[in-house]
């Protein structure tokens, strides 16, 4: 097992906490300074006698760093079997660590993540946080976890071709993690770790409420972006089409416009998930034809439903369009993201 902080503008949390990992535990430890300030350079320089510590150049972001740590790991420590990764800011406890690598060596194949109990005084945005990307995750992958925010996690070394391709440079990779697990089926286990923090606002966090919040979120940002264009350029095409065949009084005449349009709209929102926004690397083929299957299971969908809400509950067509969309976005996001848009990753044999 060997112990991998990533650590960007440390403090003497850092060095309190490299000092108790020496003294209480004979893991070896590697601290990959993610492009801190010149005046931290005494901390890193102090700690270097009795760690390993790995410089980056520029501040690259946690998920870079991890990654750093890890391709340190392949290198120098080829014949360990798990890495534990823990926050440089004092939030996790010598022995909370200990509890996730107990529980990696009782799970073998499993991710371990230290699930935070969030009880007593919680930063706001903090709780909020976690709440939401719980929220998502759980969408996104089917799998419930409590906290998917933590640092404290441990995993197989035989992971670690895997964990490299995972995307991600700052705290967005910790997620994707989490969502190329599920992806995977490989178990994700959680222990019960107390939660720390220094005080009311989280100080020593350098997580960006804004910038790094769209990171996370990304994937379903741009889908929801990608199906927006789609879905106005099925609406206007539709509309276009009941405009121009006003005089045509058959109530196929909304299927057919229907149809036409959610051909276009759906080679578009094909072209735009492909290279955009699930970024897989399937082959052609494999995408074409189970994008085509979804297309029309969605399309027969679409039809069924547009046509109960206009011609049995007398809906506007205009209307019912709109509803039509909203009822089937989740469905196709699901689809998409677990069964079409996969990305292949490596990993050594289990």
């Amino acid at each position: 097992m060997v112990i991998v902080i990533p650590a960007y503008e440390p403090d003497h949390h850092l060095v309190k906490m490299v000092e108790n990992l020496i003294y209480y535990t004979n893991y070896p430890i590697v601290i990959v300074n993610d492009g801190s300030s010149e005046d931290k350079k005494v901390i890193f320089d102090r700690l270097r006698s009795f760690v390993d510590v790995i410089n980056h150049p520029a501040n690259l972001g946690k998920g870079e760093a991890m990654k750093t740590g890890l391709k340190y790991i392949q290198k120098q420590f080829p014949f360990e079997d798990g890495v534990v990764f823990i926050d440089a800011d004092g939030q996790h406890s010598i022995e909370d660590m200990e509890k996730v690598i107990e529980a990696f060596y009782l799970n073998q194949g499993a991710l371990i993540i230290g699930s935070r109990e969030f009880t007593g005084k919680i930063p706001i945005k903090s709780l909020i946080g976690n709440k939401i990307t719980r929220l998502i995750f759980k969408i996104l992958s089917k799998v419930a976890v409590s906290d998917t925010q933590t640092g404290l996690r441990a995993v197989s070394t035989k992971y670690i071709p895997m964990l490299l391709e995972i995307e991600g440079e700052r705290y967005e990779y910790e997620m994707n993690m989490l969502l190329t697990f599920a992806k995977e089926k490989i178990k994700i286990a959680e222990v019960s770790i107390e939660t720390i923090y220094e005080d009311s606002s989280n100080s020593t966090s350098h997580f960006r409420a804004v910038k790094d919040s769209i990171r996370i979120y990304s994937v379903i940002f741009k889908f929801m972006t990608s199906s927006a264009v789609s879905a106005l350029l099925d609406y206007v095409l539709f509309i276009f089409l009941i405009s121009l065949f006003a005089g045509i009084q058959s109530s196929l005449s909304v299927i057919v416009c229907n149809i036409f349009a959610r051909v276009v709209s759906a080679i578009t929102n094909y072209n735009l998930n492909k290279k955009c926004v699930f970024k897989s690397n399937n082959d052609n083929r494999s995408y074409g034809i189970k994008y085509a299957v979804l297309a029309i299971g969605i399309l027969c969908a679409n039809s069924l439903i547009l046509y109960v809400l206009t011609n049995l509950m007398f809906i506007p067509a205009a209307i019912a369009k709109i509803v039509t969309e909203i009822l089937l976005f989740f469905v196709s996001f699901l689809i998409q993201q677990r069964f079409i848009f996969t990305r292949k990753v490596n990993q050594q044999s289990i």
